[in-house]
Formats: structure tokens, C-alpha cells, sequence
């Protein structure tokens, strides 16, 4: 990536399989932050750190829109029907936008090490945090599959960072 590139976005959106709609509402999700983002372009074409916090605002309302979006698809189909993990990356030189809502994580591989940037938003991982349970027991157990934030389900307490490239 270089000064005149416009950017890369990478985004993932994994359905909540329980629900009965997680296939549709992970597609929503994609459809409508991809929407929202294409009119993002102007922001592209030079980022600037003072500009940081505008970008990670857009991010966040993409995020809420598609949160919106699922939530009138449960009001359509039935509550609680459609919700996503949902995770993006933007990175326009010389910064890396993330936002993230789940489980799906992301890596940055760099010099042949891999670092996870995220952080699950499960039950497990709240044990984990409050010392009631190991990461050993986690993995073990069926709580690291129960979301505590996810986009369409009751509960989005996105994570959001901004950082350098280099």
C-alpha cells in the first residue's frame, strides 16, 4: 500500500447458526455496509491522523445501519431471527481502521508472526476476563460459542480501533 492508494476494506460476517436466518442476515450485513462505505470515497483519497476519528465514526455507523437493517429483517421475520459477528477492517495509508462485533477475529501476519487484533465477545471470554474461568476451561466449554454482542441481536457493543500501518 502506498500514499496514493485508496484504501482496502476487508470484511467478515459470520451468521449466527442457531438463529434461523443467519446465512440472510450475515448477507444483509455485508450488502448494507458495503452501501453505506461506497460513499465513503472521499476520504480515501488522503487520510490524515487528525482525520482518524471521522473514519472510525463512519465505520461505526456502517456498523449501526446494518444492526438496524437486521433488527427490521427480525421485525419482517420473526425477533431474534437474523444477527452476525461482524468484523472490518480499513486501511488507507499510513493508518489501519478496525471494528469488530463477535467472534470473528482478526490476524495481522507480519515477519511470518501471526497477532490477533480482536478480542471474542463471548460468554467464555467475559469468564475469562472477570478470573471465573481459564483460557484452558474456555475452550473447552460451550459458553465460547454464546455471543454477548453481535450485529441483530440484542445486545452490539462494538470494539473499535485505530492504528498505524507501519
Amino acid at each position: 500500500m502506498s500514499e496514493d492508494s485508496r484504501g482496502f476494506l476487508m470484511l467478515v460476517a459470520d451468521g449466527v447458526g442457531a438463529l434461523a436466518q443467519a446465512a440472510e442476515g450475515s448477507e444483509e450485513a455485508v450488502h448494507t455496509v458495503a452501501r453505506y462505505l461506497l460513499g465513503m470515497g472521499e476520504i480515501c483519497l488522503e487520510t490524515h491522523p487528525d482525520r482518524s476519528d471521522e473514519i472510525v465514526e463512519r465505520l461505526r455507523t456502517a456498523m449501526m445501519s446494518a444492526h438496524s437493517s437486521l433488527l427490521a429483517m427480525g421485525d419482517e421475520t420473526g425477533s431474534g431471527t437474523a444477527a452476525t459477528t461482524l468484523t472490518m477492517a480499513f486501511a488507507v495509508w499510513p493508518r489501519m481502521f478496525l471494528i469488530h462485533a463477535g467472534d470473528s477475529r482478526y490476524y495481522r501476519l507480519r515477519g511470518g508472526k501471526l497477532t490477533r487484533h480482536t478480542t471474542d465477545q463471548t460468554l467464555a471470554q467475559v469468564m475469562i476476563d472477570s478470573g471465573a474461568m481459564s483460557r484452558e476451561s474456555a475452550e473447552a466449554s460451550r459458553l465460547k460459542n454464546v455471543l454477548v454482542s453481535a450485529v441483530g441481536s440484542a445486545q452490539l457493543d462494538p470494539e473499535e480501533q485505530a492504528r498505524a500501518l507501519l
